[in-house]
């Protein structure tokens, strides 16, 4: 018999493969099932109970759940559906796992967004109470979101050491062989031990190189665990200011500055023939 269209959410993996059937018998409640193989998926609550008996099997077929039993029939014993509530917790969470693989923010600002993602989500201070109740605390989800994170991000054990694969840009690796760009440099200067590092393509340099006027900020939140400050020096396209070199700063000291700022200029001299004026 067909029991209707199949309907998914996001898995741990981020994957579409975790089967949600509503109850016809209880208001409120689904019944959670996770993908085995290409067409069956088992009752997550029934896999999860600690005594033994059955594990209620589900077939899905051409997007259609298909069987000779009603899904609701033949779970184990101590089987419960799952509440609406705890799958808007779930929801919640892979949201959250998806912002760390995507955006690359780090697991605590990922997991402190969606944290505050419930106030703004619920209107109920009650509502809003119970989701973060239920809400995994950071410790248990840190892991995952690091996983997620080095998925789609390039991970850097040691930060004074900036792998290779960081030290170009995202324009040199996906533009062909004998293009300009191709391989283009990000790295422009490692200083201190890898302790100041600046980055900039040609690209970048030639747009501050031309622009009349210069800005520059310091920033201390956005900073990595291992540097002090973010400094970033805009400059200006027509009457458009933009970010064109980023460093990480050890410290705010005249001596850090001076190496900094010479390193643009050294890089200058060797692109330009001279520092501009």
């Amino acid at each position: 018999m067909d029991y209707g269209k199949a309907k998914f959410m996001l898995n741990k993996q981020l994957k579409n493969q975790l089967l949600l059937i509503p109850s016809e018998r209880y208001s409120g409640v689904r019944h959670k099932f996770h993908k085995r193989n290409e067409k069956c998926y088992r009752c997550a609550s029934c896999a999860s109970c600690k005594t033994l008996g059955k594990n209620r099997i589900i077939t899905v077929s051409d997007g259609r759940i298909v069987g000779t039993k009603h899904p609701e029939d033949g779970h184990h014993i101590n089987c419960r559906p799952v509440t609406k509530e705890s799958l808007e917790v779930l929801q919640i969470d892979r949201e959250m796992l998806s912002v760390a693989r995507v955006s690359g923010k780090r697991s605590i600002e990922a997991y402190t967004e969606a944290m505050s993602s419930i106030s703004k989500r619920f209107k109920s201070s009650a509502k809003q109470n119970a989701t973060v109740a239920q809400f995994p605390g950071y410790s248990e989800v840190r892991r995952q979101l690091n996983r997620h994170r080095a998925e789609a991000h390039i991970p850097v054990p040691n930060p004074f050491d900036i792998p290779e694969e960081l030290r170009t840009t995202m324009r040199g690796k996906s533009i062909e062989e004998g293009d300009e760009h191709f391989q283009e440099r990000f790295l422009l200067y490692s200083g201190q031990n890898g302790r100041v590092l600046v980055f900039a393509a040609d690209t970048e340099l030639q747009t501050l190189y031309n622009s009349e006027y210069i800005i520059c900020d310091g920033t201390f939140e956005m900073a990595p665990n291992s540097s002090y400050q973010l400094y970033t020096i805009h400059g200006f396209i027509g009457k458009e200011g933009l970010a064109l070199i980023w460093a990480l700063l050890p410290n705010k000291i005249k001596t850090t500055y001076i190496e900094l700022f010479t390193s643009i200029s050294e890089a200058f001299l060797v692109r330009f023939g001279n520092v501009g004026q």
